[in-house]
């Protein structure tokens, strides 16, 4: 998953640890978070339909559940309860 990208799917990871870190204006990177087996990635671009705000990088193997966005219901884009959680946790689009 790479920022910028279209939301075309949601993975949770089942093994391994990744990171998840953005580029500024210059280009820096800035780490957001390690993510670990259970955690769900790519649902904030998936559920608001813009871009994806950040990177994911494996630090170690990993195994993945890769779920392709036309297989994923719309009702999370539908849900005002969805949409204000995602929001709270850092989507502004949704607010």
């Amino acid at each position: 998953m790479f920022q910028q990208e279209p939301d075309d799917r949601v993975m949770v990871l089942l093994s391994g640890r990744v990171k998840v870190a953005r580029a500024d204006e210059s280009g820096r990177e800035l780490v957001l978070s390690i993510r670990d087996p259970g955690d769900v990635l790519g649902e904030l671009a998936f559920i608001s339909g813009e871009p994806r705000i950040a990177t994911v990088t494996a630090l170690e193997p990993l195994e993945a559940l890769v779920m392709p966005g036309e297989r994923i219901s719309d009702a999370p884009r539908d849900d005002a309860r969805c949409r204000r959680e995602v929001a709270r946790s850092g989507c502004p689009s949704l607010s």
